[in-house]
Formats: C-alpha cells, structure tokens, sequence
C-alpha cells in the first residue's frame, strides 16, 4: 500500500516525445526531483515539464552531479518547491516478511 505522504511526492513529467514520472524528496532545505536518467537523456533542463496533479509547476531544475554512471538515476535541484511538504517517517510499523512492497 503506498501512504499518502509518498503518493503526494509523485510528479509527472514531460519531455520532447516521452511521458514518465518522478517524484521528490525534501532535504537540505530544498526540494530535489529524482527520476530514470534515460527519460531525460539529451534533454534540457528547460525542456522538462513538471506536473502535479496535472498542474503545471514553474520549476527551474538544475541537474546534480556525482550521480554513478551505472545508475538509471537523474537528481535535479529545484527553485522551488514542487509538491507539498508532508514528512514521509521511515517506519516498519505492520510490514511482514513476503510482503508486495
């Protein structure tokens, strides 16, 4: 079951000829987008339409580097913040072993 706190940190995005999702993280005193690399792969920054809930977020992203070559990881930093800030708390609280996560 995914809880509302993660389910709100969920965005669509949209670049020249792909849809995909992505979601954000709130660290630092900023929000930070997270999604595949390849779905913005040879895009620009610019050219990365951010919706939530199918508005459309006036969002500067800057692309953060030192992510692994290996990983299917884009991190960019945001302007602003994209989605609302509800704390996700870690917790194990209910999980049994075998569960779909």
């Amino acid at each position: 079951m995914i809880t509302a706190e993660c389910w709100e940190h969920v965005v669509r995005l949209e670049t020249p000829g792909k849809l995909a999702t992505g979601f954000t993280i709130d660290r630092h005193d900023r929000q930070w987008l997270i999604t595949a690399r390849h779905v913005v792969a040879g895009v620009q920054p610019g050219e990365i339409g951010v919706f939530w809930r199918d508005t459309a977020m006036a969002v500067s992203l800057k692309p953060v580097t030192g992510v692994r070559d290996d990983a299917d990881i884009a991190v960019f930093a945001a302007n602003r913040p994209m989605t609302p800030d509800l704390p996700i708390v870690p917790s194990s609280d209910g999980v049994v072993f075998s569960q779909d996560a």
